[in-house]
Parts: C-alpha cells; structure tokens; sequence
C-alpha cells in the first residue's frame, strides 16, 4: 500500500491512542519526537507482510547462491529419486530421511 506516510507526534499516541490505532487500517504510522521520525507502527497484517516478504526474498537469494556456486563449479545438483530419499539417509541429508522431494528442496533453499 503507497499512500502518504502517516506522521503524528509520539505525544498524541498517549493522549488518542484509539484514533492512532485505527489510522494503522489505512497504513503504518509514523511517530515524531521533535519533528524528527523515531518510530513506525504497524498492523499485525501489515507486519506478517512484510515477514513474509522478507523470508520468501531470504530463500530466493539463497537459492540464488547454490545456483551461482553450481555454475562456478563449488557445488554441484545431486539427483535423488523419492524412495532413495525416504530410505536412504546419508551424509547429502545429514542422516535423516525426508518423506518427500518437496522436504529436501525446502531444505536446501533454507537459510544458512
């Protein structure tokens, strides 16, 4: 959501709390101290947002790193076929089997 920044002295967060807290429905809120910017509220929603936004950018530039280490040389894509994951634990999955291809992907796309 791009609107303009809400911005209100941190004062009025004492004094109309209520009216602040549902300024959060249209954005975040930014509190002054001195006509300088000190802190930013945010909604529950806004904040899972901007989480989930954060770890799904996390996984894709760790996924870009094994991708770029893959086409330096430094690692390379190991195939594993679902029964050898699901019965085969080995030091590539650090002894422990997983029950899917979907498991051992999200793994490798895991932050390190």
């Amino acid at each position: 959501m791009n609107t303009l920044p809400q911005i209100i002295p941190i004062s009025d967060l004492r004094i109309r709390h209520t009216e602040v807290l549902e300024m959060l429905k249209l954005g975040k809120v930014i509190l002054a101290q001195r006509s300088r910017p000190i802190a930013v509220l945010l909604s529950i929603a806004d904040w899972e947002d901007q989480a989930e936004y954060i770890d799904n950018l996390e996984c894709a530039v760790a996924a870009l790193k094994v991708e770029l280490a893959i086409a330096k040389g430094e690692d390379e894509l190991v195939d594993f076929t679902p029964d050898e994951l699901a019965t085969e634990p080995d030091s590539q999955t650090n002894g422990i089997a997983y029950n899917s291809v979907e498991e051992t992907h999200a793994l490798s796309l895991a932050p390190q």
